[in-house]
């Protein structure tokens, strides 16, 4: 059985979310992203990413029909 390696760079966290890498590190320098440093690497934990997912503000139409945040 061979084990899929996940790339946990800001590279790789941004391919999976549908994001820029400067999003990515934009939401590691406000706060919102926890990232790890090895040297010169910096790693997106799998519980990162999660939690970084289950912060998001859901999405919602209004009555006109229209996607609005809901936080």
């Amino acid at each position: 059985m061979k084990v899929e390696k996940i790339d946990r760079s800001p590279r790789g966290f941004a391919a999976r979310n549908g994001i820029s890498v400067g999003t990515v590190y934009i939401e590691i320098r406000e706060g919102r992203l926890s990232a790890k440093k090895l040297r010169k690497r910096t790693i997106i934990t799998q519980q990162a990413e999660d939690s970084w997912l289950a912060a998001l503000p859901d999405m919602v139409i209004d009555i006109n029909g229209r996607l609005v945040a809901s936080n």
